[in-house]
């Protein structure tokens, strides 16, 4: 979903500690430093095109989030605050109920 990952983009995880963070039976993948949560998805895909591409839904991005936040918190870039799961699909409920006002959904 183009929303999901326009979002993705905007958000960044900020690790608490190094960690390996393992999505599904994907390699693991070092969480040592601040990166997008897409770039994270980048990453976890391992240059799988169709991974990546199926990855973008609600439940998968819901709890990616959810197991992400057990390790890691993350935010929007360039705002300190924490974001929390519900923050972010709040957000996300906002974006998509406006876009649905202006174009007719």
């Amino acid at each position: 979903e183009v929303l999901l990952s326009t979002m993705f983009r905007f958000a960044e995880v900020r690790p608490r500690d190094p960690v390996d963070f393992v999505w599904d039976s994907q390699p693991a993948v070092c969480l040592d430093k601040r990166m997008t949560l897409r770039q994270l998805v980048s990453e976890i895909s391992n240059k799988d095109a169709d991974f990546y591409t199926q990855f973008w839904n609600n439940a998968n991005c819901s709890r990616f989030l959810k197991e992400l936040a057990d390790c890691a918190d993350f935010g929007w870039q360039n705002d300190r605050s924490c974001l929390t799961h519900e923050g972010f699909f709040y957000a996300y409920q906002e974006y998509m109920d406006e876009m649905r006002s202006h174009v007719g959904m």
